[in-house]
């Protein structure tokens, strides 16, 4: 089975290495099933699953600046690009963890408010009882 909710959230980084920091928008592309009771899309009806969660982090490359004249324009043109590893248990410190699954089922939540505020509004996607 899919995750029940999906999406992406983006952020600014900096990257601090051997005294330069460069700044780099930074892309999570996630699939999330909470452990909380959620309204089925497909159904209307409310259930609970096995929380589970899926990441994917990408680094949006800017070439521009790097790349010698000789090659072509557009390989100038930033383009997103896995950053997955960084993901790895013990790469980053817990708290950023933390703070993107709260970021994420936040949203999430959000999401589901809003489909039970419409099979509210909308009697006909109800479960016909």
């Amino acid at each position: 089975m899919g995750y029940r909710f999906n999406g992406a959230v983006t952020f600014d980084a900096q990257l601090k290495l051997f005294g330069v920091t460069v700044k780099r928008r930074m892309r999570v592309t996630y699939g999330y099933t909470p452990e909380w009771a959620f309204v089925d899309s497909t159904t209307g009806q409310e259930k609970t699953e096995a929380r589970e969660l899926k990441l994917a982090l990408e680094v949006l490359a800017r070439p521009r600046a790097e790349i010698p004249a000789s090659v072509t324009a557009s390989e100038h043109e930033p383009y997103w690009t896995s950053a997955n590893q960084l993901l790895k248990y013990g790469v980053l410190n817990r708290r950023i963890y933390e703070r993107l699954t709260d970021l994420i089922d936040g949203e999430a939540r959000v999401e589901d408010l809003e489909l039970r505020g419409k099979l509210h509004a909308e009697p006909n996607l109800k479960d016909p009882r």
